[in-house]
């Protein structure tokens, strides 16, 4: 039995992309179990708690938790540790590991640097920092995963490290299309006779907050639904609708309820939300970021078969966008683009396990 070991959130944190992406492993390996910060704290304090509440998931959110890696290592003897290359690592561990990109941290902070939400000396601090530790961590690993070709070719460029690709999947068969709607609606206080947005968002300048809010004020006609993964923000507008800290089994529901799908961030590693969306059966409007990544893209938006690329991170492109969506002129195949492009768990967990037993055979 492979054990693998994945750094993992605070125990009980909603969970976000990345998160997203490492509770997934378990079906690939379905006897992993989840632990959580403080565990990790308490082991490295002599308060260890029972091993077998510890199993095959890592946790590890500063570099400083090394040391309980190293434990980790002694007790259960992991074939594979697979981490967020945001975790630094000085030290290469006795165990073979993978380091996963899944946040985009150099042109992230340069986005919102440009859009003025960051001096120049902080954007500086930022960038410098959390490179440096994507960096560690790449040089100590055997293998480096992309989550998307924007994250491979970026990362490339600035390390000269060769990644590999491996586009995240969903689990098609807990987003899909359902047909009960109105149902869903009245379960949630959701108008029935509206037309239905939704994005998952933060209340942070990177995730575009300051571009969803102008457009529940500027479309009144449109329901929102707002999805905070953390946070506690109450609606100022009678057209929205915010729920906060959802499980995950929740978000189907969430999806089915709406017409559309909105993702105002500035930049995504993948866009693991909008393929969700996507899953289930919701147009989109997205950056020109991540998965949907397209470096010849022209003009200020496109027309695709999921719906629309936004080219320029504006919010006059978003509001042009919106207008050409509810037009009725497009006709949208976005479970169709789920399919056709691999998005899809069966392919996901297939090149994982063929990445893996590369790795553990080196």
């Amino acid at each position: 039995m492979v054990k693998l070991t994945v750094d993992y959130y605070k125990q009980g944190e909603i969970i976000g992309g990345v998160q997203s992406f490492l509770d997934d492993f378990r079906h690939i390996y379905p006897d992993f179990k989840s632990i959580s910060y403080r565990n990790a704290i308490n082991s490295i304090t002599g308060n260890m708690l029972d091993p077998k509440n510890f199993a095959y998931f890592e946790v590890e959110m500063s570099p400083i938790i090394n040391q309980y890696i190293r434990k980790y290592e002694k007790i259960f003897k992991p074939d594979v540790i697979v981490k967020n290359s945001i975790v630094g690592t000085w030290k290469k561990y006795e165990t073979p590991m993978i380091c996963t990109l899944q946040d985009n941290n150099i042109l992230g902070p340069e986005i919102l640097h440009n859009n003025g939400y960051y001096n120049i000396h902080l954007f500086n601090r930022y960038r410098n920092v959390f490179t440096k530790l994507q960096e560690m961590t790449m040089k100590e690993s055997v293998a480096t995963v992309a989550s998307s070709e924007h994250l491979k070719e970026t990362y490339e460029k600035e390390f000269g490290i060769e990644l590999e690709l491996i586009k995240n999947g969903v689990d098609t068969e807990m987003f899909y299309p359902r047909n009960n709607k109105d149902a869903l609606r009245e379960k949630y206080g959701i108008p029935k006779d509206k037309k239905v947005g939704i994005t998952v968002t933060g209340f942070l300048p990177i995730k575009g907050w300051h571009i969803q809010a102008k457009l529940c004020h500027d479309f009144p006609d449109i329901f929102w639904i707002i999805v905070f993964k953390h946070g506690k923000k109450e609606p100022k507008l009678k057209n929205v609708k915010i729920f906060e800290k959802l499980p995950r089994e929740q978000m189907p529901e969430m999806y089915n309820m709406a017409d559309f799908f909105v993702l105002p961030s500035a930049i995504e590693g993948c866009n693991v939300a909008a393929i969700e969306a996507m899953s289930s059966g919701l147009p989109i409007i997205t950056a020109n970021a991540g998965y949907f990544w397209k470096p010849e893209a022209k003009g200020n938006y496109e027309v695709a078969d999921f719906g629309f690329r936004v080219n320029n991170w504006r919010y006059d492109c978003y509001k042009e966008c919106l207008s050409d969506m509810l037009s009725g002129n497009y006709t949208f195949e976005p479970r169709k683009h789920v399919e056709n492009n691999e998005l899809d768990f069966k392919h996901w967990i297939g090149s994982w396990k063929k990445l893996i037993k590369e790795v553990m055979e080196k």
